[in-house]
């Protein structure tokens, strides 16, 4: 899970990420007017992230669970425990700061965006634009939506939003985001994410072996 602080200056938006909930972000205005939101997110970022934890998001079927874990955001998390996970293949080095450039907020037809990298496979379109709903001045993650709509595909992004980390996910899945307007200008919120670019196992508290994304 992760969460992000953002901060703007009149030219750009820089944003911290804590992993494990908090953000805060700064957004662009418009003038007054009824038919639009008073606060308009629209733009890109900048996230410099640093991460203060990694909890095990834990794969299984099994209906009871024996062993420390907590449900958030639909998806079980053994919070107990701070997990890197070095797959061969991924070969993340999990470091504690780096930073992503261009993180982009869009609007269109009067719905907001977070932008993504749009893959096919088969002739199907296989993910999408991620919506997201404002109220005043709240921007949160569209509800039922289909989890196959949430993740992000950032091997179609590479040209464009780049990370200084020396590995990073390629896709995950965006299981919580929420930005709010502050009274006095800034934003903050909070986002998890699931990175499943691979997997790893781990001991849990009953001694068992179960296998868990990052």
């Amino acid at each position: 899970m992760k969460g992000l602080h953002l901060y703007e200056t009149d030219m750009h938006k820089i944003a911290l990420i804590l992993i494990i909930i908090s953000l805060l972000f700064v957004s662009s205005c418009k003038d007054d007017d009824e038919t639009e939101p008073v606060w308009d997110p629209s733009g890109l970022y900048t996230l410099h992230v640093s991460v203060t934890g990694r909890p095990p998001a834990i794969i299984t079927d099994d209906s009871i669970l024996q062993y420390n874990h907590q449900f958030l955001y639909g998806e079980i998390f053994d919070t107990t425990q701070t997990k890197c996970c070095y797959w061969r293949f991924s070969k993340h080095n999990c470091p504690p700061t780096y930073s992503i450039s261009n993180f982009r907020i869009f609007e269109s037809e009067g719905q907001y965006y977070l932008y993504n990298g749009i893959d096919y496979s088969g002739g199907n379109q296989i993910s999408f634009h991620i919506p997201l709903s404002i109220d005043d001045n709240t921007l949160r993650l569209e509800t039922n939506i289909p989890k196959n709509e949430k993740s992000f595909h950032l091997a179609s992004l590479n040209s464009i939003m780049t990370s200084t980390a020396e590995s990073w996910p390629t896709w995950f899945d965006l299981i919580h985001f929420q930005m709010n307007k502050l009274e006095d200008g800034t934003t903050s919120g909070s986002w998890a994410i699931i990175d499943k670019s691979e997997y790893c196992t781990t001991t849990m508290s009953d001694g068992s072996t179960q296998s868990y994304y990052m």
